[in-house]
Parts: structure tokens; C-alpha cells; sequence
């Protein structure tokens, strides 16, 4: 029988290996720091040799050397990832020995090395660009392998911040949008270039401006019915802002809100982009759409849009009375199948696809009740920007009455003829000159 002791051995063992067994893992291994440090204190430089040596993660690579001159010549080929420094050395003395070390290593972090009655010496170097530093009176060995990574650590920390802070300040100020950064009071407090060029506007304009200024009243309104404080971001809208000179432009705006870690609104950004062409040629286009839409409509003779697929897809009222048909009878029909079959193959062997200007013809077409009318029909065919077929119009005309009409003059011209042929007395006719002109068989 298993004892209770080796019972609880082996629970212990498991919940070492963790729930499924498995081994804790390890600290990922993380690269060993180099680190300079610039003692003349021989005593201070072992005890600091030995206490850095027993590092393992991260794990320190040390040179060491006593003076100012050494020390310059090691930063030219041995570039550290931190340095510690003792001001005082036998070639150099005070804040010029920092100034030095730092002007040929200024992306490093440089730990001071001082004694209390040199504390407001630390303190300027501070103030000129040192990380931190260490009195030697009160110095806690172990404290200094924590100090040092976690100087390295907050500068390299302090060069990302730049680099981002730099990477966002060049596409701020060269954005092709306007952009406007507000204040937790909804004022402006930056902007960029492009944002002086759509408003109008200059620093002396904007600068602490209420942001709501910048719209007229009612849109100032609409923006505020969208809650985007609640929110946090609204996408992209269409609005409209005023410029300086008074002139009111459209633009499609982006607002996201800023928040501290509190959770509290410190500001906004927002995007814009000067639309005023679009809306422009917009509203062209829905007067001109509404221009023809009246001549569409109203016109005396029938139209009909097709599709690339000659299916019918649109038509006037005219077109509906002229050939007697509702939209049941129209609405994506072959326009086919309002010709005869004869007058339909003679218009496709016009070829008029290829042709690039409207073909006039006459031709027939057929009524809903089967009856047949004589029409003349102009086609134009509809292209996209890359030539593509997208379509047709065809503007339709009744010319039955005047068909009509020519057919009795021609039948009138041969009974005349027949008359003025087979008449048994002559015949003349002259000119307004009396020159005989014509005359019969009989003359």
C-alpha cells in the first residue's frame, strides 16, 4: 500500500510540471549588454568587474578603462550599450568629462559615478543628457545591474518614442488631407500646412480657435447629434466648414477622439478633405440628369435605352403610346422583337456597333396588337471610357401618315402618267418661258 508521503510527493511533482505535465518553460534568453565603464578607482572598477560578471540574463560584456582619452578611442571602435562614468579622471575633470563622453556616444545611456559632495555635479549632467547616477558613499552593489538595464531599456524606449514621434510629424505636416489636433475644450492646438491652405487660415487664426467656429451653426449642430465623443471615432461624413474669407466649401471628414488611460477625453483629430469639385460636378450632374430626364419624358417622339445585351431597360411615355405597349410588354425585352424579322436582319447588317456616329433608318416596327407601322429611327450606341459597348438609344418617329401620303402621290403621278401617255390628243407642256418641256406620243 502507497504511503501517504509519497502520495503527496508526487502531486507536488505535478503541479511543478503544471496541469498537463508539462515543464515550466524559461525566461527566453536575452542578449548580453556591452558595457563601457570609465573608472580610475581601481578598487571600484573590480568590485564592479566581479559583481557584473556573475549577470547571466541579460548578461554583461564589459571594457573598462581610467581615462578620458582611452575611453574616447574605445567609443570609436567599440560602440557600448551603456556607459558608467566617474567624473573625475586623471586627464579630465567635472561636466567636461560627461560633455565629451556624450557628444561622441549621444544614443547611449550614461550612469554617473559621484560622491556626495559632488551631487549638484551629478545633477547638471543630468540636466545636460545623463540617464542616472549613483553616489559611490551610499552604493548598493546589487542595485547597479538592475540600474543599468534599466537605463538601457528607457532610452532605447525614449529613441522609439522619437523615431514615432518624427515618423508622425512627417506625414502630419506632409499630408495631402488637412488635419486638426483639438484640446479636451474643443480648441485647436495644431494643424498642419494643408489645413492653413483649405481654411484659409493662418497661426494666428487657429491657434486655441473653438473648432465649432470653423463650421456654420446648422452643421456644427448636425456633428454634435452624432455623438462622437461617446462614440470615440466617426468615419468618414460629408459636412461643410467656413474658410476666413467667408466662403463655405464641402468637405468629407474623419474625427477620432483622444482618451488618457483614464479613459478621459483629452482632444480629437480630425481628417478633411476638401470635396467642393466633387459636389460641384455632382450637382451638375443631377441638373443635367434632371434636364434630360424633362426631355426624356416629355418629348414627341418615342425613345428607348437598351442595355449591352439590347435588352430594353428604359423608354418614354411616348415611346409606350406610339406603339401600344406597357412596361410588362417592355422592361427587359429584346428590342428585337419590336421589328419584323426582315427589317430586324437589315438593321444588323448596318453594322451599327462599329460605327461611332447615330444611324439614321427607316424601317418598321411592331404594335402590341400585331400591326405594323413605318417609322424613322435614329440609334446611337452607348460606350464606356474604355470603348466598350454599354448599350443604345433609339429615338423612334411615325412616319405611317406621311408613308401614306408618298404612296398616293406616286399612285397619283402614274394615273397621270397613264393618262397623259395613252391620250388620243396631243399633249404639251411648257415653262413659266413658254419652252415646250414635255408632250405625249399622240403630239
Amino acid at each position: 500500500m502507497e504511503n501517504q508521503g509519497g502520495k503527496e510527493g508526487k502531486v507536488k511533482a505535478m503541479d511543478a510540471l503544471g496541469k498537463k505535465g508539462e515543464v515550466p518553460r524559461r525566461a527566453p534568453s536575452l542578449p548580453p549588454l556591452k558595457l563601457l565603464v570609465i573608472e580610475d578607482d581601481v578598487v571600484m572598477a573590480r568590485n564592479l568587474m566581479n559583481l557584473l560578471s556573475q549577470e547571466k540574463n541579460p548578461a554583461f560584456e564589459v571594457e573598462e578603462t581610467d581615462r578620458l582619452k582611452t575611453s574616447l578611442r574605445s567609443l570609436r571602435r567599440y560602440m557600448p550599450d551603456v556607459i558608467l562614468l566617474e567624473l573625475h579622471l586623471p586627464d579630465s575633470s567635472g561636466l567636461e568629462t560627461f560633455l565629451k563622453v556624450h557628444a561622441n556616444a549621444p544614443a547611449v545611456p550614461i550612469v554617473i559615478l559621484t560622491s556626495t559632495h559632488d551631487e549638484d555635479l551629478a545633477m547638471q549632467a543630468i540636466k545636460r543628457g545623463a540617464d542616472d547616477y549613483l553616489i559611490k558613499e551610499n552604493l548598493d552593489l546589487k542595485r547597479i545591474p538592475r540600474l543599468l538595464r534599466f537605463a538601457f531599456e528607457r532610452k532605447r524606449a525614449q529613441r522609439r518614442l522619437l523615431l514615432a514621434e518624427a515618423r508622425y510629424r512627417t506625414i502630419f505636416e506632409n499630408s495631402a488631407v488637412a488635419i486638426t489636433v483639438t484640446d479636451a475644450q474643443e480648441r485647436i492646438v495644431s494643424w498642419n500646412k494643408c489645413a492653413e491652405n483649405l481654411l484659409g487660415m493662418n497661426r494666428q487664426d487657429l491657434y486655441l480657435r473653438p473648432v465649432r467656429s470653423l463650421y456654420p451653426e446648422k452643421e456644427w449642430r448636425s456633428i454634435r447629434l452624432r455623438n462622437i465623443r461617446q462614440k470615440g471615432i466617426q468615419s468618414h461624413f460629408e459636412t461643410r466648414v467656413l474658410r476666413k474669407d467667408g466662403e463655405v466649401i464641402d468637405i468629407d471628414i474623419a474625427i477620432s477622439v483622444l482618451k488618457d488611460a483614464e479613459g478621459m477625453v483629452t482632444g480629437s483629430i480630425g481628417i478633411m478633405k476638401d470635396i467642393t469639385e466633387r459636389k460641384r460636378t455632382e450637382r451638375a450632374l443631377r441638373e443635367a440628369e434632371a434636364r434630360y430626364r424633362t426631355i426624356f419624358e416629355n418629348s414627341a417622339v418615342g425613345i428607348t435605352v437598351t442595355d449591352a445585351e439590347e435588352r430594353i431597360v428604359s423608354w418614354n411615355k411616348f415611346a409606350e403610346e406610339l406603339l401600344k405597349r406597357g412596361p410588362e410588354d417592355l422592361y427587359q425585352k429584346p428590342v428585337s422583337s419590336l421589328y419584323p424579322e426582315t427589317e430586324w436582319k437589315r438593321i444588323r447588317s448596318c453594322n451599327i456597333r462599329q460605327k461611332n456616329k447615330p444611324q439614321h433608318l427607316e424601317s418598321q416596327m411592331v404594335l402590341k396588337d400585331g400591326s405594323v407601322i413605318d417609322i424613322e429611327v435614329s440609334i446611337t450606341v452607348l460606350k464606356d471610357a474604355e470603348g466598350r459597348v454599354t448599350g443604345s438609344i433609339g429615338i423612334i418617329k411615325d412616319i405611317t401618315d406621311r408613308k401614306m401620303a408618298e404612296y398616293a402621290l406616286q399612285f397619283a403621278e402614274l394615273k397621270y402618267r397613264t393618262i397623259f401617255e395613252n391620250s388620243a390628243v396631243a399633249i404639251t407642256v411648257t415653262d413659266a418661258d413658254e419652252n415646250i418641256v414635255s408632250w405625249n406620243q399622240f403630239a
